[in-house]
């Protein structure tokens, strides 16, 4: 992920006087990359979602798909790609009970917290 290198400037000459002065307003400095990383990933509803699901019990893509009322498929996407980012891990491999021959994955969150970044979601949206 590439970072406007200006936004994360911390400081700047002022014009003549040659004094250092902080950069932008304190609450935009204390955003770190990482955070903004992961309110990337996790910015997708059923990204965020899943990680809200989640948070309460492991599960594999096909239960967290029925759960939230997508398709497979979407639930495949949005897993793999909180894999990528490192925001959920692999717990176990099981036996599907609907085939026999057929192995799924168990996922679990990698960081605690996902209901206070809802919370935080809402309260801000509830201000527009």
């Amino acid at each position: 992920m590439r970072i406007n290198p200006v936004v994360w400037t911390h400081y700047r000459r002022c014009d003549h006087t040659g004094n250092v002065r902080p950069y932008g307003r304190a609450s935009v400095r204390q955003i770190s990359p990482s955070a903004v990383a992961l309110a990337a990933e996790a910015g997708y509803p059923v990204r965020l979602r899943i990680l809200l699901a989640l948070e309460e019990r492991e599960q594999s893509t096909a239960e967290l798909a029925e759960l939230l009322g997508v398709t497979f498929f979407s639930a495949v996407n949005a897993v793999n790609k909180l894999l990528r980012a490192d925001l959920v891990v692999v717990v176990r491999t099981e036996q599907a009970a609907e085939h026999a021959s057929t192995m799924r994955r168990v996922y679990a969150n990698r960081h605690k917290g996902w209901a206070k970044v809802r919370d935080a979601f809402e309260e801000v949206a509830a201000t527009a």
